[in-house]
């Protein structure tokens, strides 16, 4: 068992304005989520727009549950995510993500996050298949379809090689 560190966040009653600035994905993704929920518990799916974080874009993942958790199914996945994940094409199943990647790893927590309707930071260290080292760090955020049930989840993750 490798390291990790899950941590709920804390949803302050108001976003910062600064926080948009921010350039850490987690911190900036928070931000957004926190802006487009209008007071609700949780954001509507309809509410979030990708191009108001286009840099971020290509670490970040939109996963829509399915009754059937392995049959969720990959509205997005990101470029340099699915590249860091060894993921030669994004319109997948949750089934179908290689084991021991970077997606892999961000998923791991998106279960809690489904049944809690809260956002998650989770942040460690994971060995892909190669057994190379990697230090992460993941953001989960649920998104409401306008039923009240969680329609989507929205996911920023990145990853650093550790040397040695």
């Amino acid at each position: 068992m490798h390291p990790r560190s899950i941590e709920p966040i804390k949803i302050p009653p108001e976003p910062k304005q600064t926080a948009l600035q921010e350039r850490r994905l987690t911190m900036r993704l928070m931000a957004l989520w926190q802006d487009i929920r209008s007071g609700r518990p949780c954001p509507l799916a309809e509410s979030f727009d990708p191009e108001r974080v286009p840099d971020l874009w290509p670490d970040c993942f939109l996963l829509e549950p399915d009754t059937e958790w392995s049959q969720s199914r990959f509205k997005h996945v990101g470029d340099r995510l699915a590249a860091m994940s060894n993921l030669t094409r994004t319109d997948i199943t949750l089934d179908q993500v290689p084991a021991s990647t970077l997606l892999a790893t961000a998923l791991r927590a998106a279960g809690d996050v489904l049944r809690v309707k809260h956002p998650l930071l989770d942040s460690g260290e994971y060995i892909d298949a190669a057994g190379t080292r990697f230090l992460y760090r993941v953001i989960l955020l649920p998104l409401e379809a306008k039923n009240g049930n969680i329609g989507c989840l929205l996911g920023g993750a990145r990853q650093k090689a550790v040397e040695g």
